[in-house]
């Protein structure tokens, strides 16, 4: 079989140790001083999200398998498909059982650009502050964080509702939005990719994961 890029098998072929990092916000952000001591940040885009992860002691077959498919990424140029890997990030904190149909509509994004609007769930769905969405557009994969708790009316439409990172230029009303196990678009961090052998019989992936986009 070809493999196929972003790869959608990575994250969850192994299971990750507590030295796994969840994601955070890098901020592309730098800071200038002026002589007064006024401090003037200049800020160059959206966040991206970042990871740093490290599996669980994995026996030698499946150690091998793993770091094969690892291998396939070709350093930072291969993509694959990662989000918070923590069991109550997978869905909604409102919805953790993951029963509910994963039909959510972008309607809109808000001028401010850090605001949108969610159609096509059921009547009452509940969103909470730090739960995760992600929808696709222009060939790339938005990522994004509940900022504020909302719920769906009785057309299953939300208000406009705060999410981190600020949302980029390109986005398209009725793109579907994912609820259930938000996935973000990821490279490898340059020589990031460490083996480490706990003994004969079992092993260590870790490395670190920088969101991608194509443009």
């Amino acid at each position: 079989m070809t493999v196929t890029f972003p790869r959608t098998d990575i994250m969850d072929f192994v299971d990750w140790s507590q030295a796994t990092v969840p994601l955070t916000l890098m901020s592309r952000q730098e800071q200038s001083r002026l002589a007064s001591g006024r401090t003037i940040g200049k800020d160059f885009g959206s966040a991206l999200w970042f990871g740093d992860f490290t599996s669980v002691p994995l026996p030698a077959p499946l150690a091998l398998q793993f770091e094969a498919m690892m291998a396939s990424l070709d350093g930072v140029i291969g993509t694959f498909e990662c989000g918070d890997m923590r069991e109550d990030a997978q869905y909604p904190a409102a919805h953790s059982n993951g029963g509910f149909m994963d039909t959510g509509i972008l309607v809109g994004v808000g001028a401010d650009n850090k605001t949108l609007a969610i159609s096509g769930l059921m009547a009452g769905f509940k969103l909470t502050v730090g739960d995760y969405l992600a929808f696709d557009y222009a060939g790339n994969r938005a990522l994004h964080r509940v900022m504020e708790t909302n719920s769906a009316n009785n057309v299953g439409t939300t208000a406009y509702f705060e999410v981190r990172p600020h949302i980029r230029a390109g986005w398209v009303a009725g793109a579907p939005v994912t609820l259930k196990r938000p996935r973000g678009i990821f490279n490898l961090v340059p020589s990031s990719l460490k083996l480490a052998m706990n003994d004969s019989y079992s092993s260590t992936v870790s490395f670190q994961a920088i969101q991608a986009f194509s443009s």
